[in-house]
């Protein structure tokens, strides 16, 4: 097998060790993380083969992603109408969130209209349930709704996506306008934001790639790092997804690690993160990375006066009434 494609090599899947049964101690939220164009919601679509329950309101297929978002509509609109506008920021945007800029009044406020919208849209909450909230937009708002989720309930469980940086641009340029520099220093902007967060909290890193290669094998990764109890029939689940959802042309683009040197136009810092992040798809050993990653935030968070200039370019671009919004 291609290891450029995947890391998995050929599997039998008679010699899987299935998870065993593990009681929940309460209800656990599946919290799928990774910038958008990452493969996010074909994540969320593979989390329900371990019986997790997505939202009541999900957000509707469409030409964008016709096989479907998997994505909380509420949670998205809550986002991108009211919580980043607070913020001075745009989904887009690849400055810092300033959280000093909301009053403590005014997050309360926030946090409770946060908090109806989950209770809502995953209610009933009991004991000895999964579920599953997936919104690309959490990435850059974790101190927001990680408390918000606790408040809830729920036990949280972090399953990262990871994709390359020059596909994420690419499609973030065929999608939204983006150029090849713009994306890569967004696809850093994403991940710092992710990273910082979640430290603490159960997670998986799971490779993009190897979906598509074995997603059997996937859900036992995740089942097994985040001690989560696999049905009897996972393997007839997995294959219902694969019949039914998985289509590699949902790849789009494909790029091989040695191709990402070859544009001077992706940032070689985005190109460092991801190999950072490779190795812990490979290992699942955090704390590796975020040795890496730590240096990369410093220089990251001086060059913000230079970030924030370019949002302001590009938010007068993207927003005017010549643009047609991708």
């Amino acid at each position: 097998m291609n290891q450029i494609d995947g890391f998995l090599t050929d599997l039998d899947i008679k010699d899987l060790k299935i998870a065993s049964s593990l009681p929940l101690d309460k209800p656990t939220m599946l919290l799928v993380l990774g910038p958008d164009r990452s493969g996010t919601s074909l994540t969320a679509r593979l989390l329900e083969c371990l019986g997790g329950k997505n939202s009541k309101h999900l957000m509707l297929p469409n030409e964008g992603n016709p096989t479907g978002y998997f994505e909380d509509m509420d949670v998205y609109s809550f986002n991108d109408n009211v919580l980043l506008p607070r913020l001075g920021l745009y989904w887009h945007s690849i400055s810092c969130v300033d959280w000093n800029c909301l009053t403590s009044s005014v997050r309360s406020q926030l946090e409770q209209e946060a908090l109806d919208i989950i209770c809502k849209n995953y209610s009933p909450i009991s004991s000895h349930s999964l579920f599953i909230l997936k919104e690309p937009r959490i990435g850059m708002l974790l101190p927001f709704w990680l408390p918000v989720l606790h408040r809830a309930g729920f036990d949280v469980k972090i399953i990262s996506i990871l994709r390359d940086p020059m596909s994420v641009a690419q499609s973030l340029k065929r999608c939204h306008g983006f150029s090849i520099t713009h994306g890569g220093v967004w696809y850093v902007a994403r991940w710092l934001a992710i990273l910082v967060s979640i430290q603490k909290l159960p997670i998986v890193f799971i490779y993009f790639n190897d979906i598509f290669i074995n997603p059997l094998k996937i859900i036992n990764l995740i089942a097994n790092q985040l001690q989560l109890a696999l049905s009897n029939d996972i393997e007839e689940q997995i294959c219902t997804f694969t019949t039914t959802y998985l289509d590699r042309r949902l790849r789009h683009f494909k790029t091989n690690k040695k191709d990402l040197l070859l544009d001077s136009n992706l940032p070689v810092v985005a190109v460092k993160i991801y190999n950072a992040l490779l190795n812990v798809c490979r290992d699942q050993h955090i704390e590796k990375a975020i040795k890496i990653i730590s240096s990369m935030k410093q220089i990251f968070l001086e060059a913000q006066p230079l970030f924030k200039k370019f949002d302001e370019v590009f938010n007068s671009y993207y927003y005017s009434e010549t643009h047609i919004i991708g």
